[in-house]
């Protein structure tokens, strides 16, 4: 997997899940309490289409933040796998970029994506990102 990173508009992500939104309240307590961003969001290259990350973008638009920390990857590798969460049930990744694209959301929690490894984690201010 050849992942890019970059600070990336909020308005062009698309999203393909909806959140929950008690779960969404959580995250957007501990992000103020922290003032800062450590976990990127993993964004297809194609589309930018939100693969991992969809309650940090959530709470990035509660922040009226302008841009995100992302990885960009390639959704067609071979190396990065879907499954209906929770279970061992690999799903066509076509599924997840047809949703964003027709705003046709997921359930919270409906798809989770593996990647070949772990991505770094950053330390970037709330202030930066605003």
């Amino acid at each position: 997997m050849n992942e890019v990173f970059e600070l990336i508009a909020v308005e062009k992500l698309m999203p393909h899940e909806n959140v929950d939104q008690e779960a969404a309240d959580e995250l957007h307590q501990k992000l103020l309490r922290e003032n800062k961003w450590t976990n990127p969001l993993v964004v297809s290259r194609e589309g930018l289409v939100i693969l991992d990350g969809h309650h940090r973008f959530e709470i990035a638009k509660r922040l009226h933040l302008r841009r995100v920390p992302a990885y960009l990857i390639d959704y067609h590798s071979t190396s990065v796998e879907l499954r209906k969460w929770g279970t061992d049930d690999d799903l066509d990744k076509q599924i997840v970029l047809d949703a964003a694209k027709t705003k046709q959301m997921f359930p919270p929690k409906s798809t989770h994506h593996t990647f070949p490894k772990t991505l770094r984690q950053t330390n970037i201010s709330l202030s930066l990102l605003r």
